[in-house]
């Protein structure tokens, strides 16, 4: 699996074309602009993608862009990578994501190719993931990281993301001063 690729670029309408060490690499990505075509060494995070016919690298300028497209491929019925790479060219991935935690099917309805029953599909099948993958990364730096571990352990344990929020609440309300992640998910998971 190629997961990156480093190198010279040169972009085309919907490719660019990365140059590693002689060799050239097509990579569809969602706007080649994203890319400097100058830069003697431009990195591509890259997603490789086959099916019966082909083998085709899908490029982003950064890891967020990967995932989301992962999480729409993998996922959501009926989005290929074409579809998913298609989304990400008209919607950037924190618009996105905010539009699936808030569940606001107006803006996701509006991108361009994207019908109101895929935006709909997307919303019911993507939003706790995002919700989780929000949480995880609101949760690094913040203070309480024992009471945000407790919340994703909960949820990974299949706690919806509210009853996970206020078990490990309700768990540091008992145990205020606890800095250990597993003795505070015990407390939680006993209320």
């Amino acid at each position: 699996m190629i997961t990156f690729l480093q190198g010279t670029i040169q972009r085309n309408p919907t490719t660019i074309t990365v140059n590693v060490n002689g060799v050239g690499y097509e990579v569809v990505v969602a706007n080649p602009n994203h890319f400097k075509e100058d830069a003697p060494h431009c990195r591509v995070i890259t997603r490789q993608v086959f099916t019966e016919t082909s083998a085709t690298l899908f490029g982003f300028p950064n890891e967020t862009e990967r995932e989301l497209f992962d999480m729409l491929t993998k996922h959501v019925k009926g989005i290929g990578p074409k579809t998913a790479i298609a989304i990400l060219s008209k919607i950037e991935p924190n618009l996105f994501k905010a539009a699936v935690a808030n569940n606001d099917l107006a803006t996701l309805s509006a991108v361009k190719g994207l019908g109101k029953k895929t935006a709909e599909l997307i919303l019911i099948e993507l939003r706790d993931k995002v919700k989780v993958a929000d949480l995880w990364d609101n949760s690094k730096g913040k203070e309480d990281q024992a009471l945000n571990e407790t919340m994703l352990s909960l949820i990974a344990l299949g706690y919806s993301r509210a009853a996970a929020e206020k078990a490990a609440k309700d768990a540091r309300k008992n145990l205020p001063d606890c800095e250990d992640t597993r003795e505070l998910t015990r407390a939680a998971l006993k209320n």
